[in-house]
């Protein structure tokens, strides 16, 4: 039991856990509304308020729109709060490398004897059918769970978050005037979320509530997002043209005993990883990026995952398919034009094979088999990727819900020689599959279903907190028990850290003297249900008049004494940290006994420890 002993006058006592990392200060300028598409048509009272943001707190600088779809087009859109440019899905932040055209949000429904399809954007055909209404409150309201943040908002719940509303309700015209879009009548609240935390500073949750605003009702619907990926530095050119796709169902868990956590993931990534010669250097694109579904519209809801390579040249315009025949519009078996197409493509509950592996014959399992096209598809193309949920209904004026997280991850490639030897020189996927990496791409994909949906928290007081396995382990002959939460109660907390358990407090008064005794026992040893770490970091002491941390001086702060570890990864160009922080007792237990960390701080003159060949700063 941990007692601490404090004698002060008049005082205040807060908690602190691990420190936050920000990557970007709050904003005060006023908000540009973008040029783009000014020669759309206007709706029945005004042009559509246009506008597009950049989520900046976090490592995946990520463009949002009010649009229907995510990604700036690799410049094509100005980030609201500088007039710049905007990067689309840079991670991680600052290296300029570049995942993402767009991703879209695709709705599609039978509505009476019709088929329709509402795309925010369609990868193709530059179809855009979500639009805001034309006043300024339309655009991105900008929202911040924190009190210093000029955009506070007490309904925040991260630390940067963009909400959009927008509808499918205006036709769109060709340029001959003939109808293009017929609309199912949807109205999308669109809430995206991002963190500036160590642990889930890597993806941004997208939240979609889909709102049936017609008269009709919307039979066997349809939802998903699109991925157009286009993966790596933006200063080669055709760096577009080599991308790999793939689908992830699971990872390790790391509750281990050979368990695995689901996490049903579309990830696109360049092929190779862009490197030098025999090695990386800090421009190629060894990172990786997709999109994770959340929450479906409805408990009975399935999906499917669907890719394929899109190109002007119907020879190469191709993707796998089931059903022969299938006319997609373009000549080949690949991008699906009109809304019939997209709606076979959403609604077929396939999971596509991976892209790499399109060259071998899989027609025993129902697939068509390969075409001479999948010889240049294989090693790397121009593709995309649609991961899609349903069926659900949705009757006049109800509303369901749609969760996805656009994910990021790094050191994806770790050979340069992978790609060359083994879907090059030989074609062996599996071999060069062994030579990936999905374990920071996987940890965080399992963080963004955790911070969705914190598991072992009773979120509504009904008594259940989420499914779990209880864990035996037998130390010193003795058995001990975990109970480990692998999911939350199914309420949604969006919430990446949970507060530490507030000890219990005691207070003695005499003349100009308070005596404060504290058992912090439950916040020392808590372990957060997010992150599954103890992330006590110590207490601070406040005196002041009122009951504010804005109103209170710091008079003692009492840390816990632990150390974070760097080093320089020569193949990312970057300063890595290593797990979380360790203890003086860790740190001696694996440096030796008479280890010193404060002799190796990480600043301008600091002078890092070797070991093995690698230098470690604390």
């Amino acid at each position: 039991m941990s007692i601490k002993e404090v004698t002060l006058t008049c005082v205040f006592i807060a908690l602190f856990s691990s420190p936050i990392d920000v990557f970007a200060e709050s904003r005060d300028m006023p908000h540009l509304q973008s040029s783009r598409f000014t020669t759309l048509k206007p709706t029945p009272n005004s042009t559509p308020y246009f506008e597009s943001c950049v989520h900046d707190y976090n490592n995946l600088l990520l463009t949002v729109t009010n649009l229907g779809f995510f990604g700036s087009g690799l410049g094509d859109w100005w980030d609201c709060e500088t007039g710049e440019p905007a990067p689309s899905a840079e991670f991680p932040a600052g290296t300029g490398i570049e995942h993402l055209n767009m991703g879209a949000l695709w709705i599609g429904a039978v509505v009476g004897d019709d088929t329709l399809v509402s795309v925010g954007f369609d990868g193709w055909e530059r179809l855009y059918e979500m639009l805001p209404c034309g006043e300024p409150e339309c655009g991105l309201q900008r929202r911040s769970n924190r009190e210093s943040d000029s955009y506070f908002h007490p309904d925040a719940r991260s630390d940067l978050e963009y909400v959009a509303v927008y509808t499918d309700t205006f036709p769109t015209f060709d340029e001959w005037f003939s109808p293009v879009h017929v609309p199912a009548n949807l109205e999308i609240t669109q809430t995206s979320y991002s963190w500036s935390i160590p642990h889930a500073q890597d993806f941004v949750i997208f939240d979609y509530q889909i709102r049936n605003i017609g008269s009709a009702p919307l039979q066997d619907a349809y939802v998903g997002i699109v991925m157009d990926g286009d993966v790596g530095d933006t200063e080669f050119r055709e760096f577009y043209l080599d991308d790999l796709c793939g689908f992830k169902s699971s990872v390790r868990s790391k509750a281990g005993r050979g368990l695995v956590d689901t996490i049903d993931f579309a990830w696109i990534a360049d092929n190779d990883g862009d490197p030098e010669g025999s090695g990386f250097h800090a421009a190629s694109a060894r990172s990786i990026a997709g999109c994770r579904l959340l929450r479906l519209p409805d408990q009975k809801a399935g999906f499917s995952f669907n890719w394929w390579a899109s190109s002007g040249n119907p020879w190469i315009d191709w993707g796998p398919m089931r059903e022969p025949g299938r006319i997609y519009g373009t000549g080949g078996l690949g991008t699906p034009m009109g809304d019939r197409n997209k709606y076979y493509l959403m609604s077929n509950r396939e999971i596509d094979y991976d892209q790499a592996f399109c060259r071998i014959d899989y027609s025993d399992d129902g697939w068509l088999p390969p075409t001479p096209a999948c010889m240049q598809i294989a090693p790397g193309a121009d593709v995309r990727c649609l991961l899609s949920a349903g069926p659900f209904d949705l009757a006049p004026g109800e509303t369901k819900p749609f969760t996805i997280a656009y994910v990021a991850g790094e050191r994806f490639h770790n050979d340069p020689m992978n790609f060359p030897l083994y879907m090059m020189e030989f074609y062996d996927p599996w071999a060069f599959y062994y030579g990936l990496s999905f374990l920071d791409i996987g940890a965080n994909a399992v963080m963004a279903g955790r911070v969705f949906d914190n598991p072992g928290v009773d979120t509504d007081g009904d008594g259940y907190a989420g499914r779990f396995r209880v864990l035996v382990d037998t130390v010193g002959g003795e058995e001990i028990t975990d109970t480990f939460y692998y999911a939350g109660d199914g309420v949604p907390d969006f919430r990446a850290a949970v507060e530490l358990p507030v000890p219990g407090l005691r207070f003695s008064a005499t003349n100009n003297c308070v005596t404060l005794r504290w058992n912090g026992l439950d916040c020392e040893t808590f372990v957060d249900p997010v992150t599954r770490i103890t992330d006590f970091e110590g207490y601070n002491v406040y005196m002041g008049k009122e009951p504010g941390i804005d109103k209170l001086g710091l008079l003692a702060s009492h840390d816990l004494c632990n150390f974070v570890m760097l080093f320089w990864d020569d193949f990312s160009g970057r300063l890595e940290v290593i797990g979380q922080p360790l203890t003086l007792k860790k740190l001696r237990s694996i440096f030796g006994e008479s280890f010193d960390p404060s002799e190796y701080p990480y600043n301008e003159n600091g002078t890092g420890y070797e070991r093995h060949g690698r230098i470690y700063w604390f």
